[in-house]
């Protein structure tokens, strides 16, 4: 505490670990950081670790990524806060594992994420491995015609408006762009995501 000056800032690493302020050992982060003079950045991973495409069902609220964070970081201290931007902190496929064609979406409305993913194939021993094409047949346009992309098109705050992710995933939708890339779809989720909290 000696050394911070006001200029600085400290960046609190929560992991996956709930905001739960009942819990004695928030209380103690609380009051720690209510009494520092700078500014304090609380970061936590939303998406924990063993989320998997395979596991969600396709259109669906995912319910167990608590994205609350974004409410409550004020409630702890902070000044601001940061996560990794509606993605799964990724250690590159170190299990020697492939991307499954799956779409996280974030509808801003309800401050919570809609998954969608592949319908034929598996990642079991003679399983036949999802297609990338399910990208473009199965998940884009089930992504445009969401009652979250409805929500957010209707919405007066305009969180579709000069939205690059959402901008991408309509080109996908009318053929002016390939889509079959996990990668950018990553990307697609961190515009889309960005812009909506701007």
């Amino acid at each position: 505490k000696e050394v911070i000056k006001p200029n600085d800032y400290i960046i609190v690493d929560l992991e996956n670990a709930e905001l739960d302020f009942h819990d004695p050992d928030i209380l103690d982060i609380k009051d720690e950081l209510k009494s520092l003079d700078c500014h304090v950045i609380l970061h936590r991973n939303p998406i924990f670790d063993d989320f998997k495409m395979a596991d969600i069902q396709h259109g669906d609220m995912i319910d167990y990524i608590d994205n609350s964070l974004i409410y409550d970081y004020k409630k702890i201290g902070a000044q601001s806060f940061s996560d990794y931007v509606a993605i799964k902190k990724d250690y590159l496929f170190s299990d020697g594992g492939v991307p499954s064609p799956g779409f996280v979406f974030y509808d801003a409305t309800i401050n919570n994420f809609f998954g969608f993913r592949y319908q034929y194939g598996g990642h079991k021993k003679h399983e036949t491995k999802p297609n990338p094409e399910e990208f473009e047949t199965r998940i884009v346009p089930a992504v445009i015609s969401s009652k979250s992309a409805k929500n957010m098109m209707s919405d007066s705050l305009g969180y579709l408006k000069n939205n690059k992710g959402w901008e991408t995933l309509n080109r996908i939708y009318l053929g002016e762009e390939p889509g079959k890339n996990a990668r950018k779809f990553k990307r697609i989720t961190m515009e889309h995501y960005l812009h909506c909290l701007q």
